[in-house]
């Protein structure tokens, strides 16, 4: 947030839990449309594994939200 960047967003899993799969794809991509309107933005995507609800088994993960 120090970066001075007049749009700056952190995307981590906890901040989804208990929305279902087409509610974090809507949520993301609402915080991806804003930071393209800012000329200068940046979004960070913490812990993009459990994002992306990866299993080491298998391996599996959701394909709509990568």
């Amino acid at each position: 947030m120090e970066s001075g960047f007049p749009f700056a967003k952190i995307i981590t899993p906890e901040l989804y839990v208990g929305y279902t799969e087409n509610g974090k794809i809507q949520d993301m991509s609402k915080v991806f449309d804003n930071a393209y309107r800012t000329p200068l933005s940046i979004v960070v995507l913490d812990d993009i594994e459990r994002l992306i609800e990866f299993v080491n088994i298998g391996p599996r993960f959701s394909n709509p939200i990568l």
